[in-house]
């Protein structure tokens, strides 16, 4: 079961994980071109780690690989798996770069 509600600001869901209900928060997508966010996607299933994705996704990498390969699939239709991994890599090293900046994780 899928619910979704507008804040105003930003998309929530509410997913339904073995009868208990998670938060998704959606703040950090939509920031104007659309491979911003898809970067975020990208970043966020193939380059994290398995305790990130479960934190975040609230599934395992298994799970988090399967979905972006279906949206890859449908969004980027015409690209090989190779080209598709060039076009998001610069994109997934900038959503790097904005989660070392929100975490505060800074080199002395």
């Amino acid at each position: 079961m899928l619910l979704q509600i507008s804040t105003g600001i930003k998309v929530r869901l509410f997913r339904n994980s073995n009868g208990n209900y998670v938060w998704i928060d959606l703040g950090g997508f939509g920031y104007g071109n659309k491979l911003f966010d898809v970067g975020t996607l990208f970043f966020s299933t193939n380059c994290s780690g398995e305790e990130m994705i479960i934190h975040l996704y609230h599934c395992d990498k298994a799970t988090a690989l399967r979905f972006w390969d279906g949206f890859k699939d449908i969004y980027f239709p015409n690209m090989s798996n190779e080209e598709v991994n060039k076009l998001m890599m610069p994109y997934a090293a900038m959503t790097a770069l904005m989660f070392a900046n929100m975490s505060h994780h800074y080199p002395e």
